[in-house]
């Protein structure tokens, strides 16, 4: 009995001391007062009550095989119990959800602070409505043989009730959450390999895109000079933009990207040529000036 009491001794101020500081931090740093530390401090907050009720009472009446709490915490400390683990376990669930919106959908609004704490309160509200039965069938009962006077629930008038309440609280609280839970780290799994294969397919393309634009350096500077910054600028913007794009892309929209960065290379080839025919017509000219100037009168 020491080793256990020991134990729950430990577990007991472990938690305590772990979720205060998650708190206490959280509320002293303004940096980390966002919208998933939210979640995170309301799950401390649940595990703190779970921690004091039932790491101190349950293992007293587990010990001594008696209820010495009187009538009223016979009633309540149940329903705090079943409200903290119903909240942890929607918390739980909120945490994953705002978690599959901010990776999979990123272009969407996140959730604000304001709807966090709405979801926050919608999560207590949902709790207590389905601890709210356990009220009114909590009571103390007389177990001579065993061990006196114990609180326990009485649902002697209608047993379908209470495997119609069961059922509820199974699906509420393992079923659902379970679904959803998985369901959305599962989705998130798939967008981030997605990505990474992306990245890793277009790689390649990309440092010979990298190494084209490096190589054409001066066309660059040359494209800017002849054209006033609207040819030859609009290219090299598209080409930097099709260079990020890439790297963003998902597997739907490589093609289309693959696709324009081919057209704006072969009209810069283009360009190229009829810049470098000019460029070149005009030196032969100039050339061909200079040694006419040179060339003594006949």
């Amino acid at each position: 009995m020491g080793f256990f009491a020991f134990l729950y001794s430990a577990i007991v101020l472990t938690s305590l001391l772990g979720n205060l500081l998650v708190i206490l931090s959280v509320c002293q740093y303004r940096s980390l007062q966002s919208v998933r530390n939210l979640f995170i401090v309301s799950l401390s907050v649940s595990d703190i009550v779970i921690s004091v009720v039932s790491g101190t009472i349950t293992p007293i009446v587990a010990f001594t095989k008696i209820w010495p709490f009187g009538q009223l915490l016979c009633k309540w400390v149940p329903v705090i119990q079943g409200v903290s683990l119903c909240f942890s376990t929607l918390t739980l669930t909120s945490i994953s959800v705002d978690r599959f919106l901010l990776i999979v959908t990123p272009l969407k609004p996140s959730i604000q602070k304001c709807c966090a704490c709405r979801i926050v309160a919608l999560n207590c509200a949902i709790a207590l409505a389905i601890s709210i039965p356990i009220l009114f069938n909590q009571t103390m009962v007389d177990w001579p043989p065993f061990c006196g006077q114990f609180c326990t629930e009485d649902w002697s008038n209608s047993s379908i009730q209470r495997s119609l309440y069961g059922t509820f609280v199974l699906f509420t609280q393992f079923v659902f959450p379970f679904l959803i839970i998985t369901s959305c780290y599962v989705m998130i799994s798939i967008k981030i390999n997605s990505g990474m294969r992306t990245k890793r397919c277009s790689s390649t393309e990309i440092a010979k895109f990298s190494d084209y634009c490096s190589s054409n350096a001066r066309c660059d500077k040359f494209l800017s000079s002849s054209f006033g910054t609207d040819e030859g600028n609009s290219l090299y913007l598209n080409e930097q933009k099709l260079q990020n794009g890439m790297l963003m892309a998902g597997d739907g929209a490589m093609k289309v990207a693959m696709d324009q960065r081919k057209m704006v290379l072969s009209r810069r080839i283009r360009t190229n040529r009829m810049l470098i025919g000019r460029c070149l017509g005009t030196r032969m000219r100039k050339g061909i000036l200079r040694l006419s100037k040179n060339v003594p009168d006949g």
